[in-house]
């Protein structure tokens, strides 16, 4: 079984979780601020050791919420039903989860709203390597973090 945590946000990432140590991650793949979703498609059918049979993989996927007014909104929303297309389209179930939800089971009675680092901070402590936001940057990719701890959330929820 192979668990997919994706972060679909602007600066997204997808993660594929195997077992509860081995994982891969990589950014979302973005063309002019879109999830480009051949490229996309590329990913998982070659991490997530795609095979015809149904189940085999299933996703976990931050739901998105866009506020009115918000900054980005239609972006974001797009982006969002971009991903959940292409998984549609591969036939690979996926579950919703809000951000608080998976947060919450991850690094229970500690206030996240806000913290961007927490979750980077959790992937190097177990020894992942985080790329940079931007090519020689120094911040690390906080969306490829998310997905990895979502990933993880779902390895821990998937027979429920």
């Amino acid at each position: 079984m192979v668990v997919i945590g994706i972060d679909p946000g602007k600066t997204g990432g997808i993660a594929f979780m195997n077992s509860e140590s081995n994982c891969k991650a990589f950014p979302l793949p973005i063309e002019i601020n879109r999830v480009d979703v051949g490229k996309l498609q590329e990913i998982i059918l070659e991490q997530a050791q795609y095979t015809p049979v149904r189940y085999k993989s299933v996703a976990y996927i931050e739901r998105q919420h866009v506020r009115a007014m918000q900054r980005g909104g239609i972006l974001i929303g797009e982006n969002y039903g971009r991903v959940l297309a292409v998984l549609d389209l591969l036939e690979i179930p996926y579950v919703e989860v809000l951000p608080y939800t998976w947060k919450g089971t991850l690094f229970p009675g500690v206030n996240t709203k806000g913290d961007k680092e927490i979750t980077v901070k959790r992937c190097l402590d177990q020894g992942y390597k985080l790329p940079t936001l931007r090519p020689n940057g120094k911040k690390l990719h906080d969306g490829v973090a998310d997905a990895i701890c979502i990933a993880a959330y779902g390895w821990i929820h998937q027979d429920s």
